[in-house]
């Protein structure tokens, strides 16, 4: 726990466009908050696209492109992710394989959720950075309004 510092706060909204079993939405962070090691707080935008397609009740796919940039410093992103969804009881499994434009990064990450209240989940996070060979991995707790 030596490493926990939050210090990053996302505002994200979602719009679908296509509501059907093949499912499309559009977003927007507006904005992400970031404070920096000498307590700066950096401002980003970012628009994104998903899409999605379950195969079963347990099996679904999807992709996500993301498009970030900063307001106050000189960050601009590309990502883009695809991403296999398994479902069990309580527990979601995501895993994902993904490319960032900046310094050329692409790997493998993990999500595991667990469902405590229908409105409040727990999440595990383990991302393997195959350009770099840098894993690290996050603990969060997610409230749906």
């Amino acid at each position: 726990m030596s490493t926990f510092n939050p210090r990053s706060i996302i505002f994200i909204t979602r719009m679908k466009v296509i509501d059907k079993k093949f499912k499309l939405a559009i977003g927007g962070h507006l904005p992400a908050f970031q404070i920096d090691e000498n307590l700066d707080m950096l401002t980003y935008f970012a628009q994104e696209v998903s899409a999605s397609y379950p195969l079963n009740d347990r099996v679904g796919f999807s992709t996500l492109y993301t498009h970030g940039k900063g307001r106050n410093s000189d960050l601009e992103i590309n990502l883009v992710t695809l991403n296999t969804t398994i479902t069990k009881n309580k527990f979601r499994f995501l895993s994902q394989v993904y490319f960032l434009d900046l310094d050329t990064t692409f790997g493998l990450a993990e999500t595991v959720t667990f469902r405590l209240t229908p409105k409040i989940y727990i999440n595990g996070f383990a991302n393997y950075t195959l350009s770099n060979q840098n894993l690290i991995s996050t603990l969060g707790l997610q409230f749906l309004l």
